[in-house]
C-alpha cells in the first residue's frame, strides 16, 4: 500500500452506473481507507491541520468517517483528537473491530480502538514511539488475525526504521534497516511474505535509482536490524508500494519516467527475492498511485492520469483487467483504494488540491468510461494518455488520447486554449484563446493521437515560458454520433 491507497476479494460486479465523487472535508488531506469484509462497510480516516494545509486551515484534528455499504456519503462522522505527524492508517478485524493509528509530533505512536463498527473509539493506547520529530509518512500493515502492527518509517537525513508494535503493549525498539539517500526521491514500503515475515523496501533515490528490500525474521525480535536478511537490489525504479494477502506479495514500482509522470511495473515475490516486472500500466501516468491485495488473493491498483483510473485482476487470475476510470478530478493526489469482497464494489479516497488549499474526497469504485461532471453532452468520455507534450521544432504538438472502448470509434477535433492575458493581447474580447487545434480518429478501447498545430502565438508563448499549462478542450463523437466535449489541463513544453 502506498505511502503517500487499499482492496477485498474482487468477483466483480456488472459495470454500474458512476457513482458520485463525494467530499470528505474542503479542508483536509492524507486520506486512508480500510473495508470490514463482514459488513461491507467503509472506513476512512483523514488528517486536518496547518501543516497539511500550508496554512489554510485553524482546525487540527483526525477524522473518521463510516461509509455505508454501496454509501456515497459519510453515515457516521468522529473526530479522534489532534491529527497525525504523517498519514493516519486505518485496520479492520472481524467482529467489527477498527484500529486508526497516527502518530503524534512526539514521535508517539497511538492506537484509537473500536470493537463496534466505528460507532466509537473508547479505548486509546500507546503502542510504539519513536526519537524523531521530523519523519516522514509512516506506513503500516496488520497480518490478518494479529494484534501486531509492522510498519516502516524514514527519519529525515537518518535512515528508514521498521517496528513492529503490539496492540496490547508499547515499544521504543526499532530496526534501522536502510540509511537516508541523498536524493530527495525517496520512499520505502512494506508487506508480508507470510503472515509471521515482513519485507520491506525502498528506493535509493535518483531517476535511476535501485529498489532494495530486506526479509525480516519468521519471528524473534522484528524491531533487531541484525535479525533481518542484508540489503539486496531489486532493479531500477521509485515509489516501491507492497501489496500483500492470499495470492502472495507484489511490488509496484515506477519504470520509465518522464518530468512528472512515469509507466509502472509489477513484480511477484518468489520466496527468495523479486520476479521479473510485468507492466502495469502501458502510458505515462502520474507518481501517485496505489496497489491492494484483498481477502481472497484479488488485487487492485489506482492510479491518477487526469482522473483517477483502477485497473483490478480477480482471485485466482493472472490477467489484470482493462482501466476502469473512477473519477475526473483533475488535481488527485495519491490515490487509495478499497473494496469490499466478494463484490469488487468499494471506494476510492483521495487528496485533491487547489493551489495550496487541500481536500480530502472518495467516491464508488463504480464508475467507467462515462466520468460524471467530466464534461458535456452523452457521447464518449476521452481520456489523455500524458500530462505533457513537447513541442516539435516546427511548432506541433501531438497529444495521446484514449477512445472509451463502448463507444465504437471516436472521431473530432481538439483545441489548446490559454488565458489571453498570457498572449499579451490588448483589448482582447474573451478570457481565453486557443494556440492549435487539430483532429483525431481513435478506435474504441485504443489509443491514438491528435497532431496540433500551433498558432505562431502559441510558438511563441511556448519558447518564452519553456512550459505552458493550457486546457485541452476535447469535442469527440461515438460511432453512434452522440457528442461530448470534455476539458483536461495539459502542460506543453518546448523543445531541449
Amino acid at each position: 500500500m502506498a505511502a503517500a491507497a487499499a482492496i477485498a476479494a474482487l468477483t466483480l460486479a456488472a459495470p454500474a452506473a458512476a457513482g458520485p465523487t463525494f467530499l470528505l472535508s474542503a479542508k483536509g488531506g492524507q486520506p486512508s481507507i480500510a473495508v470490514d469484509t463482514e459488513t461491507t462497510t467503509g472506513h476512512i480516516v483523514w488528517n486536518e491541520g496547518p501543516d497539511v494545509n500550508d496554512g489554510a486551515s485553524s482546525t487540527d484534528a483526525l477524522h473518521y468517517c463510516r461509509v455505508a455499504h454501496f454509501g456515497n456519503e459519510c453515515s457516521h462522522r468522529l473526530d479522534l483528537g489532534t491529527h497525525s505527524y504523517g498519514q493516519p492508517q486505518v485496520f479492520t478485524r472481524p467482529g467489527g473491530q477498527v484500529v486508526v493509528v497516527k502518530r503524534e509530533q512526539n514521535g508517539t505512536i497511538r492506537a484509537h480502538i473500536s470493537n463496534d463498527n466505528g460507532t466509537t473509539f473508547p479505548e486509546v493506547r500507546d503502542v510504539g514511539s519513536d526519537s524523531d520529530t521530523h519523519a516522514s509518512s509512516r506506513e503500516s500493515v496488520r497480518p490478518e488475525g494479529s494484534d501486531t502492527i509492522f510498519s516502516i518509517q524514514g527519519d529525515l537525513g537518518t535512515g528508514f526504521y521498521a517496528q513492529a508494535t503490539p496492540l496490547g503493549g508499547s515499544t521504543s525498539a526499532r530496526a534501522q534497516l536502510f540509511d537516508w539517500p541523498s536524493n530527495r526521491l525517496r520512499s520505502a514500503s512494506i508487506g508480508l511474505a507470510d503472515p509471521n515475515t515482513p519485507v520491506a523496501v525502498m528506493n535509493e533515490g535518483g531517476s535511476d535509482g535501485n529498489i532494495l528490500f530486506r526479509k525480516g525474521p519468521s519471528g524473534g525480535d522484528y524491531n533487531d536490524a541484525a535479525a533481518w536478511g542484508p540489503p539486496t537490489p531489486v532493479g531500477a525504479g521509485r515509489k516501491p508500494d507492497l501489496a500483500s494477502g492470499h495470492a502472495g506479495l507484489f511490488l509496484a514500482s515506477t519504470g520509465d519516467c518522464g518530468d512528472f509522470t512515469c509507466k509502472w511495473l509489477l513484480r511477484e515475490w518468489n520466496g527468495s527475492g523479486f520476479g521479473a516486472p510485468l507492466a502495469l500500466t502501458d502510458d505515462m501516468v502520474d507518481y501517485g498511485a496505489d496497489l491492494y491485495q484483498d481477502a481472497a488473493g484479488g488485487m487492485a491498483f489506482v492510479y491518477f492520469a487526469h482522473g483517477v483510473y483502477l485497473r483490478y485482476r480477480l482471485p485466482n487470475e493472472t490477467e489484470w483487467r482493462a482501466n476502469r476510470q473512477i473519477a475526473c478530478d483533475t488535481d488527485a493526489l495519491a490515490p487509495r483504494v478499497a473494496q469490499r469482497s466478494f463484490t469488487g464494489e468499494g471506494w476510492v479516497v483521495w487528496s485533491g488540491t487547489n493551489g495550496s488549499q487541500y481536500s480530502a474526497k472518495a467516491a464508488s469504485t463504480k464508475a467507467v468510461s462515462d466520468c460524471s461532471g467530466g464534461g458535456s453532452g452523452s457521447g464518449p468520455s476521452m481520456s489523455m494518455t500524458s500530462s505533457s507534450s513537447t513541442m516539435s521544432s516546427s511548432g506541433s504538438v501531438s497529444m495521446g488520447l484514449r477512445c472509451p472502448a463502448d463507444a465504437g470509434t471516436c472521431s473530432g477535433s481538439v483545441r489548446l486554449l490559454v488565458p489571453a492575458s498570457s498572449l499579451r493581447l490588448s483589448g482582447a474580447a474573451s478570457k481565453t484563446k486557443s494556440i492549435g487545434s487539430g483532429k483525431f480518429k481513435i478506435a474504441g478501447g485504443k489509443k491514438g493521437t491528435a497532431k496540433i498545430k500551433l498558432t505562431s502565438a502559441g510558438r511563441a508563448l511556448v519558447r518564452r515560458k519553456r512550459s505552458v499549462k493550457v486546457t485541452a478542450e476535447i469535442r469527440a463523437k461515438d460511432s453512434a454520433g452522440a457528442k461530448r466535449t470534455t476539458k483536461k489541463k495539459v502542460k506543453v513544453k518546448a523543445p531541449k
